[in-house]
């Protein structure tokens, strides 16, 4: 690209010393060569040395065009890439690792961080590498016209920007490590703002955290623009100097060089070497200016790219035994702390849940459920203990999990149509409509959908805008009998639903247990009435398994549960 580039500023020059000395045709061998080979009169042939330095000019710009396509293809070629493999990369963390990070954090480094990486290191870097070819190719041409003259304009210029970059370099630093923080605060705040939507409206917050917001983004933008004017510094210094060193490049041939047409012809040479020279030298500066710039954030993509302490597929506590007959999954002696505390999530428990029962667990606020579901949902892996899953020697225990169904009480609805929320995951060509229709059908929830004027293609809004609490839960419901699931746990997922649909639902629930295996985390006791067994869990340990009535005789923690709710 820089060859092209002096080529087109080199051809100017026999153009402009022709029109001002005609003479020239007949001095330079090339021209005049050329001159007699054409076979023109001198006003022709001044006219056909114009038309080619145009058309050079022309081509050249041409490829120019072509060729800063091609980098920008390639840098977002990049971005595409980056954005890609970061994506991967959080997906293939363990579960523990969303337990430590906030979600906004991870939000910002693909959408955001990505972006500034490819705009600020790798664009502005390729740009620079492409200029140094210019910078070589027009350092070349304008020595070989004047070397002293070149040696003095390009060392002032180097000189320039050598200064002028040491002396903004420590500032720019502290304003990208100050703009990484600010960014990061923005992606959390519009966070916390549109998931607790609700709370905002209802206490007319609104203005509270419109204010916390300005704050922020006014302080984000002050910053940016600062880096910006910072990299654009040397262009303006340089524009003015440039012009000051016209005057000093003439004064000075005007001096040491008797012939005129030379020195318009080394003016305009000149001239047109600076329109190409102070752009490519303003792009490396740039390059290196927004290297310090987006360097925290490159830093963060890279390290979270190559952080693999969340990445192992962890075997601990996954056993080689076969499950007996009866049993679907078994624990033994499990327990789990996590990284934040030393006290035990899970400590010492046992549990061996049974083929095609309707199995109840309850217990406490803190005493280990959720922890206790996660190792179920294979989500976490125990520090010590034995996970019993194998129905046979070939079964992993990633096809294990896929035969888990799980239903929360805080359910994800995607902004999608019904169809795809219950087939989620599914593309669409392999999506079985009449499973659709029974699994919706299973769940009570069929009438509502073909009551709605798209039925089943009707979009549900983000976070299921569109759904009540309950209708949420059901379209859960009806995902997971999707699966075919050979477990299904319903973790407190019934605790929106009135209690006429709670009964429809459940009446579902305990058919389904009689082809699988259904585990009911709830506090609603009444629920737990048809269960086969029901494990009573404090403290991280299973302190009692029975039945119902046995349970209420003789626990009084479950009677506390049941008196509870009574009142």
């Amino acid at each position: 690209m820089g060859f092209v580039e002096m080529i087109g500023i080199l051809s100017v020059i026999p153009f402009i010393s022709t029109v001002i000395e005609p003479n020239n045709i007949f001095e330079n061998i090339y021209l005049y060569k050329t001159y007699k080979f054409l076979k023109f009169n001198e006003f022709e042939f001044i006219i056909f040395l114009g038309v080619l330095s145009f058309v050079t000019l022309i081509f050249s710009n041409i490829y120019i065009a072509f060729m800063n396509w091609k980098i920008f293809k390639i840098t977002r070629q990049q971005e595409h890439y980056l954005s890609t493999n970061l994506l991967k990369k959080y997906l293939d963390n363990n579960y523990s690792y969303y337990l430590e990070k906030n979600p906004s954090e991870l939000e910002k480094n693909i959408l955001h961080e990505v972006t500034r990486v490819v705009t600020d290191l790798f664009l502005p870097v390729i740009i620079a590498v492409s200029k140094l070819s210019i910078i070589f190719f027009i350092t070349t041409a304008l020595f070989i016209s004047d070397p002293k003259l070149a040696t003095s304009v390009i060392l002032s210029l180097l000189i320039l920007y050598i200064i002028t970059y040491y002396i903004i370099k420590k500032n720019l630093t502290e304003i990208s490590n100050r703009v990484v923080i600010l960014l990061r605060d923005k992606y959390k705040i519009i966070g916390e703002i549109f998931s607790g939507i609700r709370e905002i409206k209802l206490d007319s917050y609104e203005n509270f955290f419109t204010d916390r917001y300005k704050k922020i983004s006014e302080e984000y933008a002050s910053q940016f623009a600062i880096s910006l004017a910072i990299g654009a510094l040397p262009r303006y210094i340089l524009e003015a100097l440039a012009f000051g060193g016209i005057i000093v490049i003439v004064l000075f041939l005007y001096v040491t060089i008797d012939d005129t047409s030379h020195i318009i012809s080394l003016i305009a040479l000149y001239a047109i070497a600076g329109y190409r020279l102070l752009p490519a030298a303003q792009s490396i500066y740039f390059a290196v200016s927004k290297y310090k710039f987006g360097r925290p954030a490159l830093l963060s993509i890279y390290n979270d790219l190559t952080d693999i302490s969340h990445t192992s597929k962890s075997n601990i506590g996954l056993s080689e035994n076969l499950l007996s007959d009866n049993s679907v999954l078994k624990l033994e002696d499990i327990s789990f702390a996590y990284n934040s505390t030393n006290d035990k999530a899970i400590s010492n428990l046992n549990l061996d849940l049974k083929k095609s029962n309707l199995i109840g667990i309850i217990g406490p606020s803190g005493s280990g459920k959720s922890t206790l579901m996660d190792i179920v949902l294979g989500l976490l892996m125990p520090e010590t203990g034995n996970i019993i899953y194998k129905k046979n020697e070939h079964q992993t225990f990633e096809n294990f999990k896929k035969s888990i169904g799980y239903v929360s009480q805080n359910v994800f609805i995607s902004d999608d149509s019904i169809i795809k929320n219950i087939a989620f995951g599914i593309h669409d060509d392999l999506i079985d409509m009449d499973k659709v229709y029974t699994v919706a059908k299973l769940a009570n929830i069929h009438e509502f959908i073909s009551s709605l004027p798209d039925k089943y293609n009707s979009t549900l809004g983000k976070n299921g805008s569109r759904l009540s609490g309950g209708q949420k839960q059901r379209i859960a419901i009806a995902r997971v009998l999707y699966k075919n699931p050979s477990i299904v746990i319903f973790d407190e997922a019934t605790s929106q639903l009135d209690v006429p649909t709670e009964k429809l639902v459940f009446n579902s629930i305990k058919e389904l247990s009689e082809k699988i295996t259904v585990i009911i985390i709830t506090h609603r006791v009444q629920i737990l009435n048809d269960c086969d067994e029901i494990h009573v869990i404090s403290n991280g340990k299973v302190i009692q398994t029975d039945n119902y009535e046995k349970l209420f005789k003789t626990n009084k923690l479950f009677q506390s549960f049941v008196n509870l709710n009574n009142n």
